[in-house]
């Protein structure tokens, strides 16, 4: 199930379905913390679904800098660790517990390893030196994932029919007023705001009726755009009135497309890679020999781009990333493309290698520039709109470039459970009464025995029922000692 139906149950829940009252925002946030809650709650009652297993060689680079008697290790931890669930380490070709170390034997060394977590380390003392090889075996719960959730879809182009539709090209859309710049007729460049309710009565910017605008992007303040003269211009833009004079930036007569990416103009030929200064400057030539490319897309360090025969490839890189791709984009985190079954696809890319993860849309016919080029995101702001037409039932959007989770916890009281909070956190927010849905999820509180839905769950997690609690990672013997 995706956050996108928890969300979706959640509102029904709470009889808000379509309140704007209920941002995204809140959306967002009461889905993180109730996710947190659950997962948390897990971990305390025996649960090993989202356990991670490493394994770790010591090494001298290990050794604790106050070190005495050449047994003491600071071992980094996993940079996604958030609990200890279990500790072994090797010994006569077995593995062994680790116990952890009470404060008062600090300062003795134990026969037998123990350990204690400090910071990002794992904090290792006693029965082991570095004279020896030795391995431990460190199982944890990792940090609770962040929840996404697309940025609802936002429409467009409401004033045209189904054929106007079909002739818009080069769209851009731009947090600025909330408004799509694009290209109708292949002459006329438009735009629509939300924010300035021109949606019904877009707005001419430009006309070039001796020429055809061949791509467009905004960047800055500006409005750049390339024609079948092979050149590209830019002119100063508000998206809400005439343009002004426009400028060429190139004038080799040669470019068949282009894209901006961190203050670089990154263009193609008929045979090659090249790049330049948004004002034309400091021409460099980053690749020849190219068959007839066109989309370049930088990301993370590699420039990709579409060649004549519909293949997606790196500069520097031989190999077909995808086959039959008709366009690319991205944010600066992740890469977008559409596949050959007309399919918006969101993708990672690591060293060169794309991967993908998600599909956002189907049945598309098209989809725009990019307005932020985003390297590290830190909130929902950080997420962009995808510009995207449709093809058999023509719609014009603005989609959301964060693909909705997916709880794979193999539970339904997972996500009904988060519905069911998410679902008071909103008629709190309403301030409408949320006791009956209260009542219905129940206690969470085990030792004094849960109830409603928390008592469902615990019942049906996949816990060792057969065992009593555990103990410092021991469970107590058939003999009752611990």
């Amino acid at each position: 199930m995706t956050a996108t139906d928890v969300r979706d149950r959640a509102r029904s829940l709470a009889d808000l379905p379509n309140s704007k009252l209920i941002t995204y925002d809140d959306e967002i946030n009461s889905i993180n913390e109730t996710y947190h809650d659950v997962y948390d709650w897990l971990m305390q009652n025996d649960d090993d679904y989202y356990v991670t297993e490493v394994t770790i060689a010591l090494t001298a680079a290990m050794q604790s800098p106050t070190n005495l008697v050449n047994n003491e290790f600071w071992v980094p931890l996993p940079t996604d660790f958030y609990r200890l669930r279990y500790l072994d380490y090797a010994a006569n070709n077995q593995w062994q517990a680790i116990d952890k170390l009470p404060m008062s034997a600090r300062d003795i060394s134990p026969a037998s390893p123990q350990y204690r977590l400090r910071g990002a380390y794992l904090w290792l003392i006693g029965g082991m030196n570095i004279g020896s090889s030795y391995t431990i075996r460190l199982g944890y719960y990792p940090r609770p994932a962040t929840i996404t959730l697309s940025l609802p879809s936002l429409t467009f182009g409401t004033s045209y029919t189904a054929a106007t539709l079909s002739l818009i090209t080069e769209a851009f859309y731009t947090a600025y007023n909330q408004t799509m710049v694009y290209v109708l007729y292949g002459t006329t460049i438009v735009a629509e705001s939300l924010t300035l309710n021109t949606v019904s009565t877009p707005t001419t910017l430009y006309s070039t009726p001796a020429t055809t605008i061949t791509e467009m992007q905004a960047y800055k303040g500006y409005l750049y755009w390339s024609t079948s003269t092979l050149n590209v211009y830019r002119s100063l833009a508000n998206y809400s009135a005439t343009l002004g004079v426009a400028t060429a930036v190139t004038s080799s007569g040669d470019v068949t497309d282009f894209a901006i990416f961190n203050d670089t103009l990154y263009y193609t030929t008929a045979t090659a890679m090249k790049s330049c200064t948004v004002t034309g400057a400091s021409i460099a030539t980053l690749a020849i020999g190219l068959n007839g490319p066109y989309a370049p897309t930088y990301i993370q360090g590699n420039i990709f781009y579409i060649d004549a025969s519909a293949n997606m490839r790196f500069v520097g890189g031989m190999a077909v990333s995808f086959a039959n791709v008709g366009y690319i984009a991205t944010d600066g985190l992740n890469l977008f493309f559409l596949d050959s079954s007309n399919n918006f696809m969101a993708a990672s890319v690591t060293a060169g290698a794309v991967s993908v993860f998600a599909t956002l849309s189907v049945d598309t016919r098209y989809i725009g520039h990019i307005e932020k080029n985003i390297t590290s995101p830190i909130s929902s702001l950080d997420q962009v709109y995808v510009p995207v037409l449709t093809r058999e039932t023509p719609q014009f959007l603005a989609v959301g470039g964060w693909p909705p989770f997916n709880f794979t916890y193999p539970n339904n009281l997972f996500t009904e459970i988060m519905s069911y909070q998410m679902a008071i956190d909103f008629k709190t927010k309403a301030k409408q009464d949320p006791s009956m849905l209260a009542a219905r999820m129940g206690s969470r509180d085990v030792a004094n025995n849960c109830t409603g839905l928390w008592l469902r769950f615990y019942q049906s997690i996949k816990r060792d029922d057969y065992q009593p609690e555990r103990i410092n990672h021991k469970y107590q013997q058939p003999w009752g000692i611990w």
